[in-house]
């Protein structure tokens, strides 16, 4: 799976589905070459302005099942917090596109909690979900959602403080 943000690729004036297009071929080409299969996550960034996030999101629909397997939210969570984000999420789930949403690196379970009761089914860094839920601190409805974690990204991001067990 590709992940990353095609609204952060348009200085050069091409389009939200020109950029997704093109990564396509590119995984489509590795994929007659390789025994792999490759979908693309397109990221609506934090730091973006609902327009901007909600126009690429429209866009990337359009290629939803030719390449693009979902959506996904990335960037600061701590100075842009999940819960400011219910409008783009709606607007995934009335049209059917399925999405993860990165939330958890900055410590915050309430974000992780915000992704669930938006409808995520997967979580990146789900690191804040695994210390509420082992401290006893508070529960999380975590059935049948998936939580993606790196101890190295766990760590860069400073949500851990070490890599040792």
């Amino acid at each position: 799976e590709v992940r990353f943000a095609p609204s952060c690729s348009t200085q050069q004036g091409l389009k939200i589905t020109e950029i997704i297009e093109s990564v396509n071929e590119g995984l489509k080409s590795a994929e007659t070459k390789r025994d792999i299969h490759t979908g693309i996550l397109v990221c609506a960034m934090r730091n973006l302005d609902r327009e901007t996030n909600l126009s690429m999101l429209k866009d990337a629909r359009e290629l939803l099942g030719a390449g693009v397997v979902g959506c996904d939210l990335a960037g600061d969570e701590k100075a842009y917090p999940t819960f400011e984000f219910h409008e783009l999420f709606e607007w995934a789930r009335k049209n059917e596109m399925p999405f993860t949403i990165h939330s958890g690196e900055c410590g915050s379970a309430l974000n992780i909690r915000t992704a669930i009761e938006y409808g995520a089914r997967r979580i990146g860094h789900g690191s804040s979900a695994r210390r509420a839920i082992y401290r006893r601190k508070q529960s999380l409805p975590l059935r049948s959602i998936r939580l993606q974690s790196s101890t190295k990204r766990e760590f860069r991001c400073r949500s851990i403080r070490t890599t040792a067990r």
